[in-house]
């Protein structure tokens, strides 16, 4: 079973946003800033009602930066969750083989892309598998690799993202 949620709306700056709080904190986040790093921890340490969770049997993974690279905030996120609230380490379960054009910058969503350039490295046979990305637009990240740790024998993925995005219009609109 698939399932997503998020913790707020992000509009991007590139979209004449980030003039909100929250989300001018996911950019600090996500350029490495340890205050934001602190906040976001705090939000999604506290976003687990873990009595919820067999820890043993609950394992943190990331949604893959499309260089691959293993150094990122969201990996350091998922470390620190997993340390916190006592869940099996994930980080090194999904392995990106090669970058690929990051989707926020080309607006292409390639679902088969991306599933060819990541390799689900690891068991999950039998573990109920959180898998966070520090922005989702359309979903295709967390459909794609969802799917894939399904295919692997995960009995369940939960996918968080940090922040979903909504256009500034939109925004303005729900806010009128």
């Amino acid at each position: 079973m698939l399932h997503y949620d998020f913790i707020f709306d992000y509009t991007p700056y590139f979209n004449g946003g980030a003039s909100d709080r929250i989300s001018r904190v996911l950019l600090s986040f996500k350029r490495g800033h340890d205050s934001a790093f602190s906040f976001m921890r705090s939000l999604v340490v506290n976003y687990f009602d873990l009595q919820f969770y067999d820890k043993s049997k609950t394992v943190v993974c990331a949604v893959p930066s499309h260089t691959g690279d293993l150094y990122n905030p969201v990996q350091r996120l998922c470390r620190a969750i997993a340390d916190d609230c006592g869940f099996l380490d994930g980080t090194h379960l999904i392995r990106k083989l090669y970058a690929t054009d990051s989707f926020c910058r080309t607006g292409i969503r390639d679902s088969k892309a991306l599933q060819d350039s990541i390799e689900i490295d690891g068991i999950v046979q039998g573990l109920r598998v959180i898998l966070i990305d520090d922005v989702a637009t359309t979903g295709t990240s967390f459909k794609t690799i969802g799917n894939m740790l399904m295919k692997a024998g995960a009995s369940s993925v939960n996918c968080i993202a940090l922040g979903q995005t909504v256009k500034l219009k939109e925004r303005r609109l729900q806010h009128a």
